[in-house]
């Protein structure tokens, strides 16, 4: 349950007509003055930020549990990595110089080769089914405005959907020094729909019914990147990387974290037909909005350690099929406790879920292939399907791409 102020509008059923309309006047008062110190209070008011409160009527600081996950997880949208056709020269030729095509979500620990260019676009479409295990189209919330006694129940549903499309570029400086940049463009999509019944003193009821869409588009928050190959044993490979997201997005659409973040990998593949890979890193963040305490400070987003395993197999000279599996542990998150009952004095109980704080685990399995169209075009195709419920999660994530290296 979450102590707040609103007003939608109301049409009385029963009994205390005048009370609850004064108790709702005042409620909506009271919040409009706490929203003043509130971004959506201001000129934000359009943005997805404040797309939730406008759904509510209330301010931001509530809802801190949906906008964590939603913020940080919509801005920090995994995308491919730069690893296409590894090219070396052979008899003054420039020739594939592994068997595989590469990886999707992992960095292998082979270098480009010095002066190679690997150039690249993803698009990948996230249609988001749950969070914490909760179904989006059935979250239970019911608020409280302790000054005048007023409850509000409602059952909500939460439309969210994300495009992304991603440009790759990456360069070899050396033989074993890698530099790379991902620069995605997202659309986000989102709806609230609030429906319920308001409880007042005295008896009195009203219905509540809200809808409130929204979309934003533009640049999202810039990733670049190094890694360095550092040593070798027989046909296995070491490097060691570190990636920086820069805060070029805009976090109160969704778009950006609105703050940096700074990745550093370890990376271990095999060179072979089958070439089994692996990194494991930690994802460290500064403080957004996006996490903002209850006086709408900005506090740090959620850390987490990730790992990929898995491995790519040379189906045929133009064909590798990659399977991966994908983890993170997020520490110390706003999140959302399944529905419990909330008693309303007068009227009984209802449903409601609760904000709480702690660590989760999302799993994902990755399956893919990569094939070569021409001379050094590789053509990527994968699903992403979910494995666990942790977090805000899409139940399967399509990807399509092209990249050339040269």
């Amino acid at each position: 349950m979450v102590n707040c102020g609103f007003g939608w509008r109301i049409g009385v059923t029963r009994g205390r007509t005048f009370a609850l309309l004064f108790a709702v006047l005042l409620a909506v008062l009271s919040c409009a003055a706490t929203g003043q110190a509130q971004l959506c209070a201001t000129m934000h008011i359009t943005d997805l930020y404040c797309l939730i409160p406008a759904a509510f009527h209330t301010e931001s600081a509530p809802f801190n549990a949906l906008f964590t996950p939603f913020g940080t997880e919509l801005s920090e949208l995994p995308t491919a990595k730069p690893a296409g056709l590894v090219l070396t020269f052979s008899h003054g030729m420039l020739v594939p110089a592994s068997e595989s095509l590469g990886a999707v979500f992992t960095e292998r620990a082979e270098s480009l080769g010095k002066r190679r260019f690997f150039l690249g676009v993803t698009y990948q479409d996230f249609l988001f089914s749950s969070v914490d295990g909760l179904n989006l189209k059935h979250i239970p919330i019911v608020l409280f405005y302790a000054p005048l006694n007023v409850y509000t129940a409602t059952e909500d549903r939460f439309d969210i959907r994300a495009g992304q499309f991603t440009a790759l570029a990456a360069f070899g400086l050396t033989s074993r020094l890698d530099v790379s940049v991902a620069i995605p463009i997202e659309r986000i999509s989102m709806a609230v729909s609030v429906n319920g019944n308001e409880y007042g003193p005295g008896g009195a009821t009203a219905p509540v019914s809200e809808y409130v869409p929204g979309t934003s588009s533009g640049l999202a928050d810039a990733v670049f990147g190094a890694k360095v190959h550092v040593a070798e044993w027989k046909s296995i490979r070491f490097a060691g990387g570190v990636d920086v997201r820069v805060p070029s997005g805009d976090e109160l659409n969704f778009l950006g974290s609105g703050t940096t973040g700074i990745k550093p990998y370890l990376a271990v593949s095999r060179h072979g037909r089958v070439s089994p890979h692996g990194n494991f890193g930690y994802q460290w963040n500064g403080k957004s909005i996006l996490n903002a305490n209850g006086a709408g400070g900005k506090q740090q987003l959620p850390t987490d350690i990730f790992y990929t395993v898995g491995a790519n197999v040379e189906a045929s000279k133009k064909l590798t099929l990659v399977a991966d599996l994908l983890g993170q542990h997020f520490y110390d998150s706003p999140r959302l406790a399944s529905a419990t009952s909330v008693a309303i004095p007068g009227f009984g109980n209802a449903p409601s879920v609760e904000p709480r704080t702690g660590a989760y685990t999302t799993t994902n399995l990755g399956l893919g292939f990569k094939a070569s169209a021409f001379k050094h075009l590789v053509v990527t195709g994968n699903l992403t399907i979910k494995l666990n419920n942790g977090g805000l999660r899409a139940t399967v994530v399509p990807l399509g791409g092209v990249s050339y290296s040269f």
